[in-house]
């Protein structure tokens, strides 16, 4: 077992996101930090209990409600008036109006439930919002635990940034190097003084390129 930090720069920068992920979780270990897990979408969906669907059928038509549709289209037929007035003259003087507030809509069908059904209704609604509110506590655990564990996930990406970067920058210097040794027609020793003065302020990139025994020569 290796912490984040005992890894050499090579070593973490090749840990995969899953490795990443294994040196953060040691690390909350070691913080003592309780591990909490996020809430499943898909679990949460299938705590909630489906609403038991109305069954009572029935016909609809100028906000009236009939059992029988052919009670509903007889009434759609129907020539209906409403008492109204005008309202700059006064509510003594009632006239009758169109009612065609719903004749766009003619005879629709729709379903309603049994007064005894709303009980077993009020029942899953309470159950569904238990199972929300412990939903919700839950998922304030789980924010919880992130916001306590950020500054050990930032700790350890910033280590695992600083090797990528660190092995570029090698990289880099690899390629400069073989440059100069191209440049020296192959002569190790110019090649070397060329990167011991270009890499004179960056000694940990140098000695990975030549060696420390060079860089002490």
């Amino acid at each position: 077992m290796k912490r984040f930090d005992e890894y050499t720069t090579e070593e973490m920068a090749q840990c995969t996101e899953e490795e990443l992920q294994n040196l953060i979780d040691l690390e909350i270990a070691f913080a003592g930090i309780k591990p909490v897990l996020p809430v499943s979408k898909t679990e949460s969906k299938e705590k909630i209990e489906e609403i038991v669907k109305p069954t009572v059928e029935a016909y609809c038509c100028h906000g009236i409600t009939f059992l029988n549709q052919e009670d509903a289209i007889l009434f759609s037929n129907m020539k209906i008036k409403k008492q109204t007035y005008k309202y700059n003259i006064g509510g003594n003087y009632v006239y009758l109006q169109d009612y065609t507030q719903y004749d766009n809509k003619g005879v629709t069908k729709e379903f309603f439930y049994n007064e005894d059904d709303l009980e077993q209704v009020k029942n899953q609604l309470l159950n569904i919002k238990k199972i929300k509110d412990k939903i919700n506590e839950q998922k304030k655990e789980f924010e919880k635990f992130v916001s306590d564990t950020e500054e050990i996930r930032e700790t350890v990406y910033d280590y695992y940034d600083d090797a990528i970067e660190f092995m570029r920058e090698v990289k880099n210097a690899q390629e400069i190097y073989n440059k100069y040794l191209s440049l020296a027609s192959g002569d190790e020793k110019i090649a070397k003084k060329f990167m011991k003065d270009a890499y004179a302020a960056n000694l940990e990139i140098l000695h990975k390129i030549i060696g420390d025994q060079e860089c002490e020569g």
